[in-house]
């Protein structure tokens, strides 16, 4: 039910906090949600409201004292009910209205159940659901339900009451934990335990399993069978993320270059990268290109062993689904190939080849004395070659877990039929992570093939705006057209705020309309500098104003991401008939 998010619906539920509050500079630790993503009125006034009549980071290293444990969920649940009642109680005589919003929230607890599906049922917790019945049912005019002795003795413990101060709180909850759960304070966070299925397994668990996709600052993969759509059931809790001390910084630093390999640049140069990038919105930020491959001067850990075995899980999952559709991918590349050289052919001119004579290529002459390679001349040849380059940007943030091979598979399809074309192609995917944005190289222009895109993993959020800039000063082909794709929802998101500015001294979140103005922003400078952008869009209807609002006319809309590389071939025939 509680949870923190970088989202509009998070945001509305801040605004109910805050104002409950009486101030605009709490950190809540907790948000409320409905079952359906939607911000809970009126929980999220008794958060706030707990912040005004206790001491909130006193709280905080209690909720901390049982955040190892693994019944911590159901504990957030009990314990807030607790406090609900204790600051209902205080706030009573200074707000009659409350009253009226309980009985509303008690209503809205029982109208909920009856749309609940089978998953939402079975992912109650029967000692968390009593009690909330238990505690409901009166007050929307309902018979409470039939409790054993031990239950109601429980019911009466989270009754507390308004006359306790945060001390008698959190020794009532203490001794709440201790009475009826026997927890001390001391039980080990034995974590997760991961059961991977394939197949019908998979498929039936699936159905049968709350699922969930969180965004987060910690890389997580998670098989996307196993997934549902963003914010289909908020519910955990997380910190938003603060601004970092250089010794955290460097922690981060470490911990990115553990997840997503060595970068591609020393730190001279990676540095230069992000003084001409970082800047704006964006200065606070930092930047890696990589392809993957591990850090050699960095020792394998426990943790990079997870991720790497993770990674490796993920890769082999989009070559098996790969496998299992081979015949309509090898249709697909077919049938894409020939409509792309169609429409390329206007676009094409002779491509000059290595050869052991003709006109000196001064790039290549080292070679002849070093290597003994006389094949360091240019001769024109009549094959015809376009002056075309593609840039693909495929959105890697946990809004995609649940597409991970479908989009690795159509990737691999576009890649393939624009080399048959003779396109230059390059293709990132990008998310970002502690405020890093990482672009991970998937296939360079120099690459002969095109398997490394099956390395396609989501995790993390989006920063649209700085990925576009990045992709574009990478984006070095030589062609003369040059074309730049991003896959997206049109909602840009990220942990790391927008820099503080003269009209804005605090700053801003990345999200929302902020994080769309920054991006359309950077779209039209890209144009302004002489690149076609454009976008694929797999997205709700509610972000379509925004799709519109940063790319114009410029996008195509797919409704399922197996349309991914047509819908790449009918932009492409676009842009390229509008720059004939």
């Amino acid at each position: 039910m509680l949870q923190r998010q970088y989202s509009p619906e998070q945001r509305r539920a801040l605004n109910l906090i805050w104002a409950a509050a009486g101030r605009y500079d709490l950190d809540p630790p907790f948000m409320a949600f409905t079952p359906d993503g939607q911000p809970d009125f009126y929980f999220n006034c008794v958060v706030g409201l707990t912040a005004r009549w206790l001491d909130m980071s006193r709280l905080e290293g209690f909720f901390a004292s049982y955040g190892g444990s693994p019944r911590r969920t159901m504990f957030d649940e009990l314990v807030w009910l607790g406090l609900e009642n204790c600051v209902y109680e205080k706030e009573l005589p200074h707000r009659p209205i409350l009253a009226q919003l309980r009985q509303q929230h008690a209503l809205d607890f029982f109208a909920g159940q009856k749309t609940m599906s089978r998953q939402q049922w079975m992912a109650k917790n029967n000692r968390v659901f009593e009690q909330q019945e238990a505690r409901w049912a009166p007050l929307a005019g309902r018979r409470p339900p039939l409790l054993t002795p031990r239950a109601r003795e429980l019911a009466k413990a989270l009754a507390l009451p308004g006359s306790l101060d945060t001390q008698g709180v959190i020794a009532a909850l203490q001794e709440m934990l201790q009475t009826f759960f026997l927890f001390s304070g001391n039980e080990p966070d034995r974590g997760p335990h991961a059961l991977h299925l394939k197949g019908l397994a998979a498929a039936l668990l699936t159905k049968l399993v709350p699922t969930e996709v969180r965004h987060t600052d910690q890389l997580v993969l998670r098989r996307s069978d196993q997934l549902q759509a963003v914010n289909a059931r908020p519910a955990g809790k997380a910190l938003l993320a603060r601004h970092l001390s250089a010794r955290r910084a460097e922690s981060d630093r470490a911990y990115i270059e553990t997840c997503f390999g060595r970068c591609l640049y020393n730190d001279h140069d990676l540095a230069m990268l992000e003084q001409e990038l970082c800047t704006g919105s964006h200065r606070t930020c930092h930047l890696w290109i990589t392809r993957g491959e591990p850090a050699s001067h960095r020792p394998p850990d426990g943790e990079a062993a997870r991720l790497a075995r993770d990674a490796a899980l993920q890769r082999q999952r989009n070559l098996d689904f790969y496998a299992r559709n081979s015949g309509l991918c090898a249709s697909g590349i077919r049938r894409l190939s020939e409509q792309l050289a169609e429409a390329l052919r206007s676009y094409s001119q002779p491509q000059p080849v290595r050869a052991r004579s003709g006109r000196l290529n001064s790039r290549r002459v080292w070679r002849a004395p070093c290597l003994g390679d006389p094949s360091v001349f240019l001769r024109q040849t009549e094959d015809i070659q376009p002056d075309l380059s593609v840039d693909l940007l495929l959105d890697a943030s946990a809004s995609r877990l649940n597409s991970q091979e479908t989009i690795a598979a159509q990737g691999y399809i576009l890649a393939e039929s624009l080399l048959r074309c003779g396109v230059k192609l390059q293709i990132f995917a990008f998310r970002s992570l502690r405020g890093y944005t990482v672009l991970q190289r998937l296939k360079g222009y120099q690459d002969p093939g095109c398997r490394s895109v099956f390395d396609y993993f989501a995790a993390g959020w989006n920063r649209d705006g700085l990925a576009l800039r990045a992709a574009a000063r990478l984006a070095d082909s030589g062609c003369g057209h040059k074309l730049l794709l991003i896959l997206t929802d049109a909602s840009p998101n990220d942990s790391q705020k927008i820099a503080p500015s003269a009209a804005m001294p605090i700053g801003r979140d990345y999200g929302d309309q902020a994080a769309v103005d920054d991006t359309a922003a950077q779209v039209r400078a890209l144009r302004s500098q002489g690149f076609r952008v454009g976008a694929i869009f797999l997205g709700l209807d509610r972000d379509v104003p925004a799709l519109k609002t940063i790319y114009g006319r410029e996008f195509v809309r797919i409704r399922q991401v197996d349309q991914l590389a047509g819908a790449v071939g009918t932009l492409l025939q676009r842009q390229l008939r509008e720059m004939d």
